[in-house]
């Protein structure tokens, strides 16, 4: 091999180091502010933010924003479709709800939720979650994704949460 076609190869090498280190550090500097905004969130709210920790494939946590003080909501994306767990704390206890007595009922990971139609794009699971049993305080989870997202995939996610 000549001369030039060393310089050649160890020049492609360099330059292939330096993006794989930028890409690198670009992920886990985006981890790091994604870790910022929950403990942001968890400070604005009073608790630790559940999060799911099943995804889709393909799909992260994108965001987390806080909305008036009791509610935050996770964005979840694959860059072509977006799903929001909404999150609202009632640090009293207020008593569960229910959002449609004629709802259709869906059981995951020992929580029973409520299948929600939003529109004619979304659809959603909502359930009440007890952070600590025997204590004041109710969490109101709403998970809602695009339509063509089967429910038993929703089903995965929410009982991921905790």
């Amino acid at each position: 091999m000549g001369k030039k076609a060393i310089i050649l190869v160890l020049t492609i090498t360099a330059v292939m180091v330096s993006i794989l280190a930028c890409s690198q550090n670009t992920h886990s500097s985006k981890e790091a502010q994604l870790e910022a905004s929950f403990k942001e969130a968890g400070k604005t709210l009073g608790i630790e933010i559940p999060r799911p920790h099943y995804l889709p494939e393909g799909y992260e946590i994108m965001y987390v924003i806080t909305g008036d003080g009791n509610r935050a909501t996770l964005g979840i994306s694959n860059d072509t479709s977006l799903i929001e767990l909404e999150i609202l704390w009632r640090p009293s206890g207020v008593i569960p709800y229910r959002v449609d007595l004629n709802a259709e009922i869906v059981e995951f990971n020992g929580h029973t939720g409520q299948l929600i139609e939003s529109g004619d794009t979304k659809i959603g699971i909502v359930w009440n979650w007890f952070p600590e049993r025997y204590k004041p305080g109710l969490i109101i989870m709403e998970l809602f994704a695009p339509k063509d997202i089967p429910v038993e995939e929703l089903a995965l996610i929410a009982g991921s949460v905790d």
